[in-house]
């Protein structure tokens, strides 16, 4: 017997049970900001729960996978999925303009695993992905202790988890550096790959007015939403609640680095992410009925 697409189970959950769905998530994690602008966008109520890293694997394994984003749907068998990917599918069901096209999807696959792996293992410390881009932001935001504390620890909502995190930032930050293994040689290789990336992103928009075209046509996609929300760790929109607050170039303490991401901002692809951000992302969830 073959066993049952994971995005159509849970279709069937979601439609099935009044509840509402509950999305586990590290809130500064670039692949979360993917699934949380998708639900959002798709008019999906769910309920947030937040954690900070290492300390998410006490709810995600339980729930039956093991990095963030994880989505579980109400029903008896508890159905999960269990990557950003599958959010994605899951909202187009209700949203079907979010794969308006076949470049819609080949571009979103194309964003998650060239230009968002980087700050995945920053936010989850998944060492599954050894790809295009090692993490840029890692190296400065870790260097800041006081902002990373503030994206990586402020937002968990459990007094215990919220303590124990804050008191163990230092092991934190520790394990994160040496489980990853970044440097300034590797962030530079990725500098040079990002740009080509970006560079090729940009001629997709045309040359009209920002906002006059998108990344997969004449509409707004998942290809659209992958590219913003992995270049948040870049850009600190100010409407992304769980980064634009707390960090800003000014605090870069590299001025290389500083310096590449102020010429990105300026850019047409980085003024094209702002503006999507302004425009095309939902502020709030919709409130689940509990």
């Amino acid at each position: 017997m073959s066993r049952e697409d994971p995005v159509d189970a849970a279709h069937a959950a979601h439609a099935a049970h009044a509840a509402p769905v509950v999305l586990v998530t590290i809130p500064a994690s670039n692949y979360v900001e993917k699934a949380r602008w998708a639900l959002r966008f798709a008019g999906v109520p769910f309920i947030e729960e937040k954690w900070a890293p290492l300390f998410v694997y006490l709810s995600t394994m339980p729930k039956g996978g093991k990095s963030v984003p994880l989505l579980v749907l109400p029903s008896p068998s508890k159905v999960a999925l269990t990557d950003s990917t599958d959010i994605m599918a899951f909202c187009a069901r209700t949203m079907p303009e979010l794969y308006a096209n076949e470049d819609a999807k080949r571009l979103e696959t194309l964003y998650d695993s060239k230009l968002g792996p980087h700050a995945r293992r920053c936010g989850t410390t998944s060492l599954s992905h050894d790809v295009l881009l090692e993490s840029l932001v890692l190296i400065e935001l870790l260097s800041n202790a006081e902002a990373a504390k503030k994206i990586l620890v402020g937002p968990i909502e459990g007094f215990v988890q919220y303590y124990l995190a804050w008191l163990c930032f230092p092991v934190l930050k520790a394990l994160l550096l040496r489980a990853l293994n970044v440097n300034e040689q590797s962030a530079e290789r990725s500098w040079a790959k990002l740009e080509q990336l970006l560079g090729e992103a940009e001629q997709r928009l045309g040359d009209g007015p920002v906002g006059s075209h998108f990344l997969a046509g004449n509409s707004f996609s998942a290809a659209d939403i992958s590219l913003c929300a992995h270049l948040s760790l870049l850009l600190f929109p100010p409407e992304h609640e769980y980064i634009g607050p707390y960090m800003s170039v000014d605090q870069i303490q590299s001025p290389v680095f500083r310096d590449r991401l102020e010429k990105l901002r300026r850019s047409k692809i980085g003024q094209y992410v702002l503006w999507c951000y302004q425009n095309k992302r939902p502020a709030t969830a919709i409130k689940a009925r509990l």
